[in-house]
């Protein structure tokens, strides 16, 4: 269950609340990508969420009170070349993803609730990374003005979304079971006929 300071709480009665998303992207615990929808970079503790058209936005975020497979689509897009480079050369399938909401208190240029120890924000979404897409949109304009769009797409699964969807394969080869020698005769079971009721 979600816990809201009384900033928070106070921010949500507000006329005209200013909601920020914040999403991670931690790469096998290497190294982080931060980015959020604000016009402006936000510091949240010694992390500092990159605002430069690099978050265009992700998919619905729903929630129950019952668990439920949830997985969400990340889009990316005006993507600097250090993130670029880190998503395409780095193991970034299997990273953790975070969604997180604050609410952005103008007059002071942070988070509401924002403390040393509180950030004054709350997670709303976490997985995996599945797999990613790249999309190219190049609009000709006879040489004037012509437009090209890269998208990337991190495609994430839930924990619970990870578990249910099971790869087919065959997991009882030697390299599944490392140096445990009870399974060392599985590989000579798939051919092996018992031949049940035969006169010898």
């Amino acid at each position: 269950m979600k816990s809201f300071s009384t900033a928070m709480i106070n921010a949500l009665s507000e006329s005209v609340p200013w909601p920020i998303d914040l999403v991670k992207v931690d790469i096998d615990g290497v190294e982080n990508i931060y980015l959020t929808n604000h016009y402006h970079d936000i510091d949240v503790g010694s992390d500092t969420y990159l605002s430069t058209g690099d978050l265009l936005g992700f998919s619905n975020v729903s929630e129950h009170l019952e668990v439920k497979d949830n997985s969400i689509d990340v889009s990316l897009s005006g993507l600097d070349e250090t993130i670029l480079a880190t998503i395409l050369t780095k193991n970034i399938e299997g990273s953790k993803v975070t969604v997180s909401r604050g609410f952005y208190n103008e007059s002071t240029g942070k988070l509401h609730g924002y403390t040393d120890s509180n950030y004054g924000v709350y997670d709303r979404w976490s997985g995996r990374v599945h797999s990613y897409a790249i999309q190219d949109d190049y609009t000709v304009s006879h040489g004037v003005g012509d437009k090209n769009k890269i998208t990337i797409t991190l495609k994430c699964r839930s924990l619970l979304s990870t578990i249910l969807q099971r790869q087919s394969g065959r997991f009882t080869s030697p390299q599944s079971f490392g140096s445990d020698k009870s399974m060392e005769f599985v590989p000579s079971l798939a051919t092996f006929n018992p031949q049940f009721g035969k006169e010898k």
